[in-house]
């Protein structure tokens, strides 16, 4: 026998099974713990969807309810580990997966033959158990669900919270970082691949445009995108439309864009580096956070919730809270790191600390601060090179100097070495070797502009007006540098 409770997110459906199931000492079945067992497993498998499905179907999923609704993966209890935040993040992604809605499905399929459950989740009593015995539907007025939404997800910023306290609430929220992946991986992330896009595209993917439809997408570091991204971008928000990599059909999307940087935009848009016309586009709103040192009502507040949570993670039976002292040194620091640096340094304090029932005194803001602590940088000299063996002379005395106020990309004649006329050029002496003396004058210059970069191949060529591979093309030739070298990071 099977009892469904139906409903939308947010409805109340599963407090009531749970507590129907307690009442009545009944089975419960919570079709939502599977999918973030599931997706569990998704995140294990580094979200690649062959490794994904192939540990799926090999892994040997169950479930058991005693005073709560227990998921054990290959005899190991989940419970706990399916409740992070990041898992949660991910749900809708997977649940979205038409083989992952078969799998779950079939799981509770197979495990009401021949036992009584109640069971919730969303279209469970249409489309999971049509025949069911008896079926209730949840409802709830807007504000209501929506509330119990924001609460669970509180803690995931404010992109987040635009979501689900808005009508889109329950329609997919999309979150990716664009500072993350380079420029091809990024537009492929956002906008999809048709298959034979390119090498390893075996068949066609949605990118987060299409995911979120009629939902959120949450764009972190949006400075960080090149000029092909932000027009893309362009087009998404002014028309609501874009083309997969490597396709031609035009796809329509509904998509609410939050971004967020941590860079001054207008700056940028002025300086030519942020295409003005998608700022204007995206500047409906602004919203800018304060500094954590212009927040200090909020300092205390989050020193709490991250020492509870440390104190959660270390397994310890409570948190003593802070001493006087420990207050004062948290409220009197500036904190230019903000809420990360807070995070760190209570999160610190507590592991040091190490006893529940003692509060935490010692506020440790610079855990670098040593007598010991290095005064000076030790640079690692760089690679020493074997001067060719040709017919150029090697004696340094030889060589010709070059004024270091010209800048080094100017090209320079020699100041010395060399014989001047009157005319200030210098003097020729007949016969000689040009494809020597020309080589020597290579060396030389190179020899000054990797001086002058600091041995930095990179500047080197731009301050040689070069592309990054020409100069390198040279020092191969010349043995000015080993390219092979692989410096080694060593500790004493």
């Amino acid at each position: 026998m099977i009892v469904v409770i139906d409903g939308p997110a947010g409805s109340g459906k599963s407090s009531t099974a749970r507590a129907v199931a307690h009442e009545l000492n009944i089975q419960y079945l919570d079709s939502g713990a599977l999918y973030r067992a599931v997706t569990y497993l998704f995140l294990k498998s580094e979200q690649s969807l062959p490794a994904f499905f192939e540990s799926l179907y090999s892994a040997q999923l169950s479930f058991e309810f005693s005073n709560e609704f227990q998921v054990n993966l290959n005899g190991e209890d989940i419970t706990s580990a399916i409740r992070d935040p990041k898992v949660s993040a991910q749900v809708s992604t997977v649940a979205a997966m038409p083989k992952v809605r078969e799998y779950i499905n079939n799981l509770m399929n197979s495990a009401v033959q021949h036992d009584v459950y109640i069971a919730d989740g969303r279209d469970l009593g249409t489309a999971v158990f049509p025949n069911a015995e008896c079926k209730f539907f949840m409802i709830a007025d807007l504000e209501t669900r929506a509330k119990r939404r924001h609460q669970e997800l509180s803690l995931k910023g404010i992109a987040a919270r635009l979501h689900y306290l808005s009508t889109r609430w329950d329609q997919h929220y999309q979150k990716l970082n664009c500072a993350a992946l380079n420029e091809s991986l990024l537009e492929s992330e956002l906008f999809g691949y048709e298959a034979g896009a390119f090498t390893g595209a075996s068949k066609r993917r949605e990118g987060r445009f299409e995911v979120a439809n009629n939902g959120t997408l949450f764009l972190d570091e949006l400075a960080n995108t090149s000029a092909t991204i932000q027009e893309k971008l362009l087009r998404v928000v002014e028309y609501g439309e874009f083309e997969r990599v490597g396709g031609s059909k035009t796809v329509k999307v509904d998509v609410r864009l939050i971004a967020a940087t941590n860079e001054d935009l207008p700056a940028l848009a002025a300086n030519g580096e942020f295409r003005a016309d998608l700022l204007d586009r995206l500047a409906f709103d602004v919203i800018t956070i304060p500094p954590l040192r212009e927040r200090p009502d909020d300092i205390m507040i989050l020193a709490e919730h991250f020492a509870i949570n440390m104190a959660r993670e270390l397994e310890m039976e409570l948190f003593s809270g802070f001493t006087s002292k420990a207050t004062d040194v948290l409220m009197q620091y500036d904190w230019p790191g903000n809420i990360r640096e807070l995070k760190n340094v209570v999160e610190r304090a507590v592991y040091r600390n190490n006893n529940a029932h003692v509060p935490v005194h010692n506020i440790v803001l610079d855990p670098f601060a040593s007598v010991y602590r290095p005064k000076t940088r030790i640079k690692t000299p760089p690679a020493s090179y074997t001067p060719p063996s040709s017919s150029v002379s090697t004696d340094p005395s030889h060589e010709p100097t070059y004024d270091k106020s010209v800048p080094a990309n100017t090209i320079q004649e020699p100041l010395t070495n060399s014989p001047k006329t009157p005319d200030n050029t210098p003097s020729m002496t007949f016969p000689l070797d040009l494809k020597a003396r020309s080589q020597a004058f290579q060396i030389t210059l190179l020899k000054e502009a990797l001086k002058d970069s600091q041995f930095n191949q990179n500047t080197t060529a731009l301050k040689l007006s070069l592309t990054y591979h020409k100069p390198r093309g040279y020092f191969k030739q010349y043995s000015l540098i080993d390219l092979s070298f692989q410096p080694t990071l060593t500790y004493n």
